[in-house]
Formats: C-alpha cells, structure tokens, sequence
C-alpha cells in the first residue's frame, strides 16, 4: 500500500495528475478508510480540474474526518472555480466554525464578498482580529494585513487555497520534497520581505517539479518585488507556457513590459487577454495607457470606441467603462477643439488622460492604491486606477 501511494505521489508532483489518480483509486479500494487515497485523489482532480469530483470525494473525506477543518477549506476552493460562490461561502464558513484560527477561509470570504462593501469589510476585520491557530496562519495572516490595500495582495495571494496545504500534507510522506510545500515556504519569505529567499525557495520548488507553474509565478513575484523586472518576464513566460492564455500572468507581464520601456510587447499582452475576455475592461484601460505612453493618438482614440461597445463581464467592468466613457469624451471634446485627434491629444493628457498607471506599468507616473480609493467611498473619479485587481 505505501509503495503504491508512494508511486502516485512522484506521479502528482510530476504534474501526471492523470496517472497518479487511478493508483488513488486502487488504494482507495484496498484501504476505503484511509485518508492519504482520499486526499492524493483529491489533489488530483484538483490537477486535472474536474472540480465537480473532487468536491464529491472531499465530501467523502469530511465524513471520514468530521473533526478536520482542511477538507472544507479545499471543498470551498473546487466550489469557487466551479463557478458555485454561495456554496463556497458555506464551505469556508463550516472551515472557520471547526478552526476559528482559520486565516485563510477568511480571505477567499472577502474576494468573493467585495462587491458587498459591508459584508467585505466585515470579512476583513474578523480576519485581523482572528487569533491565527498555528504559526503558518499567523505568517498568513500579517502578510494579508501588510498587503491590505495592495494590488500584491491579489497578486500574492490568490493561489492560497485554504486547506490545501494540509490536504497535500496527507499525501506526501513527512521527508518527501513536496513542491507545494516549497511554495509555500517562499510566500512565507515574501511576507517577510525576504525576497531573494523566497525566490531561492521557489527555485528549489521549480527543481523539484518543473512544470508546477506555481513555482514560476511565485518567483516572479518575489523578482518583482527586487526590481528586477526583466527576470520576472522570463518567469512569466515560464508560466505562459506550462498555462497558456492565463489572463492574470498576461497582464502583470503586459504592465512589466512597459515598466521596462517595451510597450508594443505590452500591448501584445493586452491584445490576447481582450481576444480571451472581450469584457475585460479594465485591460482595454491598460491599453488605452500603452497607447497613450507612445502618443498614437489615433490608436488611442478607437482603443476608447471599442472599450466603450465591449459587454461588460461584471458590474466592476461596467463601473470602469462608464469611468472610460468621461476620458472618451473629453478626448473628442479637445479634438474637436484642436481640429483633429492628434493635435488634441497634447491638451488631452495634460488635463485629464490616461495618468493613473499600474503599479508596474509605466515609468516616472504615478500610482494610486486601492485603500486610497476605498478611503474616497469608492465613488467614480475623474481618473482611472488602471489594472486594478478584480
């Protein structure tokens, strides 16, 4: 039997997330009880997104584990991706009930609650006043707090499914070089502002599993975070291929690219992400900037036409197109003053355009934090706060 789970665990940190699940299965039926089947069948499904089964056989492992609170956390993260927010709500809820330490169930309650301003700012002071149950929940929980306010926060975080560290825990043996582990490890370093560690600790994680693409955005970040801005390109790109058309990696790449003065491979960037998800406005904002950035005018102007006839993906997007809508007008408004789109572009930046930029993104411009805008209620302003995480 543990030669067997031993087999399918190189398989899952090999990425043969396929292979592995079928000698999970055999296990399974040997042992019905045993937990490591249950979780290495879970990680697995998990691996090769079918979602829907791995909630099934996470249910199973509640009902053999009625006292532990990670098969609820990694249920709440299969129901996220599945589409069901409301059950992952449940999940995280039923997560926090058995741990109130629990630090991470209370960030994904927040993401998925920030359009209700109320119930997300609820969300997030139950989260800095929980007292964390274990030394990893504690380094979770001042990394969240330092990021609050922070695109890096989004950008940082948004792999940390709760659970899933204990759940991979159950797979591996204890002297096994789990890459999730190694991952996580480099996070840890990053909320300590141990940059270079934790890319070290990523590299030792990429060593282990090459094609654990995890590995690759976490150092990326850690790059980022050092300034060096062309290695976290490369990093990016390592992520792109093992994840192709990755819309978050697209347009952190997209912004460094114009951080280091290559605006067209920006705009390359920007371009697929538009092509994947036309109601992504907030990327045609960050196109609108790219354009702005090397002064074609005219590109700039029908960047605006086609923002503004796009279908919105959510109520976010819809709240930055009408935002858009007032830069559209006031483009064509110095236009038609000026008598054309290229003599009016001048007037157009100095007085109202493209100038709140991605915290990456273009050289010697400002930023503006999301904690800047909430301290403004949120309202519509006169600027963009472009490539805001959603």
């Amino acid at each position: 039997m543990d030669d067997l789970l031993e087999r399918a665990g190189e398989l899952v940190r090999a990425q043969k997330h396929g292979q592995a699940l079928p000698l999970y299965e055999e296990a399974i039926g040997l042992d019905p009880g045993g937990e490591r089947g249950h979780c290495g069948a879970a990680v697995a499904l998990m691996g090769l997104k079918r979602h829907g089964e791995a909630i099934a056989r996470l249910e199973s492992l509640a009902r053999l584990r009625p006292g532990a609170a990670y098969p609820h956390g990694v249920m709440g993260g299969a129901m996220e991706l599945s589409g069901r927010q409301r059950e992952a709500l449940s999940c995280y809820d039923r997560m926090i009930e058995i741990d109130p330490g629990e630090i991470l169930a209370r960030l994904r309650k927040a993401v998925i609650l920030m359009e209700d301003e109320e119930r997300y700012e609820e969300c997030v002071i139950a989260l800095i006043r929980a007292k964390p149950s274990s030394e990893t929940a504690l380094e979770y929980q001042s990394q969240i707090v330092a990021m609050l306010g922070t695109d890096m926060l989004y950008n940082d975080l948004r792999h940390m499914m709760p659970g899933m560290t204990d759940l991979r825990g159950a797979v591996f043996s204890p002297d096994s070089q789990d890459p999730a582990r190694m991952v996580g490890r480099a996070r840890s370093l990053s909320g300590k502002d141990r940059f270079a560690e934790a890319a070290e600790a990523a590299d030792e994680a990429i060593a282990a599993a090459p094609r654990y693409w995890h590995a690759h955005f976490v150092k990326a970040m850690a790059m980022i975070r050092m300034d060096r801005y062309e290695e976290s390109i490369g990093c990016l790109g390592d992520v792109l291929l093992l994840k192709p058309g990755d819309i978050d990696c697209l347009r952190i790449k997209g912004m460094l690219l114009e951080r280091v003065g290559r605006p067209e491979g920006a705009l390359e960037c920007y371009d697929e992400i538009i092509r994947i998800e036309p109601g992504d406005i907030g990327v045609r904002y960050l196109k609108c900037g790219a354009l702005a950035s090397i002064k074609d005018a005219g590109a700039l102007a029908e960047c605006y036409r086609a923002a503004l006839a796009a279908e919105p993906s959510d109520r976010k997007e819809a709240r930055m197109q009408r935002l858009m809508r007032e830069e559209s007008a006031e483009l064509s408004r110095c236009a038609e003053v000026a008598g054309s789109v290229r003599s009016g572009f001048a007037a157009f930046m100095e007085g109202f355009g493209v100038a709140a930029e991605p915290r990456w993104g273009r050289r010697g411009e400002r930023t503006r934090s999301m904690s800047g805008e909430r301290r403004r209620g949120r309202k519509a302003s006169k600027r963009l706060r472009a490539g805001r995480r959603r």
